[in-house]
């Protein structure tokens, strides 16, 4: 079975006024999981932005943001090395998992 990797916003941070600009995220909280079936292997991090001469018109509104513009924002922060280092992090995870655990964790109606 192949994995499949999986980026999700957990949460921003953002700064009220910028300069003439409002509502500016500042910080994005992340989350990767890699999946195979049933298994998943998961990291969260926080990513920071310090907007430099950032022209007014290619601003998205804070309530105009969507997930997927908080992931690219992330992964170009990250760069392709840093992106590569975690799923190589999360398959070494998945592979060296104990596969005697026979316990979990959830509720079972989500």
């Amino acid at each position: 079975m192949a994995f499949k990797t999986i980026w999700k916003i957990l949460n921003t941070e953002r700064q009220f006024i910028d300069g003439e600009l409002e509502n500016v995220i500042k910080a994005i909280e992340y989350q990767v999981l890699l999946t195979e079936g049933p298994d998943e292997q998961a990291l969260a991090d926080q990513v920071s932005f310090v907007l430099v001469d950032s022209p007014s018109s290619s601003f998205i509104s804070y309530e105009n943001v969507t997930e997927a513009n908080c992931i690219a924002w992330v992964q170009e922060v990250l760069g392709d090395k840093k992106i590569a280092e975690i799923q190589f992090e999360l398959e070494t995870a998945h592979a060296n998992r104990d596969n005697s655990v026979i316990t979990g964790s959830g509720l079972p109606w989500e």
